[in-house]
């Protein structure tokens, strides 16, 4: 543990040496800490508005849609639609 008073610094390892210390005046040096990162924003949510045109625009039913998650991203809704239109092709 490192103790600092008026600039000293000193590395103890006993705890009565930390003890007498600390009665002296001395306090732990503890190093800065760390900034933290921004937080990445939520990614946006998908209406069922938008579900609903690309799966029209892809030929596909929403019903034939295999999502696993409860709100989707858009690249999500978008890899259920190709597999959805997929599985049409080749179902025929």
């Amino acid at each position: 543990m490192k103790l600092t008073n008026c600039g000293i610094t000193v590395e103890v390892t006993h705890p009565n040496d930390i003890a007498r210390l600390k009665r002296l005046g001395y306090k732990e040096d503890k190093p800065p800490e760390k900034p933290k990162a921004p937080e990445a924003p939520a990614p946006a949510k998908v209406s069922l508005e938008k579900i609903y045109a690309l799966c029209e625009e892809a030929g596909v039913k929403p019903d034939d849609l295999v999502i696993d998650v409860e709100n989707p991203t858009l690249a999500q809704v978008k890899a259920a639609i190709k597999a959805a239109a997929k599985a049409v092709t080749d179902g025929e």
